[in-house]
């Protein structure tokens, strides 16, 4: 405000006096940056667009687990179709709508960068088209993240199917090389090269982790390194166990369930302060309006 077209105004106006009467907190000090720039749109596009991305990597995910192949999960009815021809699907349109959506606010987020970068100073109306994108945007934000949201409430997640996938192939082997670091003298060097010349026997053998023994590490360890291991027997199956793969991730923003609580907890706490934030800026933009009525009134008798 009262940057005029680009450069001010000889009149003796008080920019700071107008800003607090239509609730902003601040001006933009250099005229030529308020009235070419429109950062705040700009920033208010990108957080849009950002999170659409988030968004997007978690339905890309679902869309997966969804599949028959994978059958780790089942939309509820609510947000899925059927086929015109095939009485048997069950497609997840939810899901493939927001896919949809979320690339249409990236292209109107871009689109917007786009006016807004070759506009030149005071001039044109194109920061109208820019704005009608970003609107729409955010518009899209606000109606797909709840979606999103009663999605996840209503989500059949099958832990039986995942557990068995999870432990159906080697996504274990990590964890193992990681034992036996910790339980023996080798080098993390050494245990991966012991633990990926298994993954290649076994794949060879057409065999899965589960059936991994001591003695077969210890013939490994034995062949490249003139050294058994002798582990444990419970040992090698905790380190093949993919419950406790997770468990032992407990590091800060690990999977393990007692920092994902710790995690959950913790973003509850920053969702209350920022609506708390949020209503303090209504409160402000409420009390600017009475403020600005008064004014008028004095002006106007």
């Amino acid at each position: 405000m009262g940057g005029c077209a680009l450069a001010t105004t000889g009149f003796p106006i008080d920019r700071q006096r107008v800003s607090d009467l239509i609730g902003c907190n601040s001006i933009v000090e250099n005229s030529l940056d308020g009235t070419g720039g429109r950062d705040v749109l700009m920033q208010t596009g990108a957080t849009a667009a950002i999170a659409f991305s988030t968004m997007g990597r978690l339905v890309e995910h679902l869309l997966l687990w969804n599949t028959l192949y994978f059958g780790m999960v089942e939309l509820a009815d609510q947000f899925c179709g059927i086929s015109s021809i095939m009485p048997q699907k069950k497609n997840p349109i939810g899901l493939e709508m927001l896919r949809g959506e979320s690339v249409r606010a990236h292209n109107l987020v871009n689109g917007a960068f786009g006016v807004l970068k070759a506009l030149p100073v005071g001039a044109g109306g194109e920061p109208k088209f820019a704005t009608e994108q970003i609107f729409e945007a955010t518009e899209k934000l606000v109606y797909w993240a709840p979606v999103l949201a009663d999605i996840l409430d209503t989500l059949r997640i099958k832990v039986d199917v995942m557990l068995e996938r999870a432990g159906d192939g080697f996504s274990t082997m990590t964890e193992l090389a990681d034992t036996i670091v910790r339980n023996t003298n080798l080098s993390y060097h050494e245990s991966y090269v012991i633990v990926s010349q298994l993954v290649v026997n076994l794949s060879a053998a057409g065999r899965k982790a589960d059936v991994i023994t001591t003695e077969m590490i210890d013939k490994i360890a034995t062949e490249l390194y003139k050294l058994p291991l002798n582990l444990p027997a419970e040992t090698v199956k905790r380190a093949l166990d993919p419950v406790e793969n997770v468990n032992v991730r407990d590091r800060t923003g690990g999977p393990a369930p007692i920092e994902v609580e710790r995690m959950l907890t913790a973003r509850v706490g920053q969702q209350k302060a920022l609506e708390a934030q949020l209503q303090n800026h209504l409160d402000d933009l409420n009390k600017a309006e009475r403020k600005l009525d008064e004014a008028l009134a004095q002006i106007t008798g």
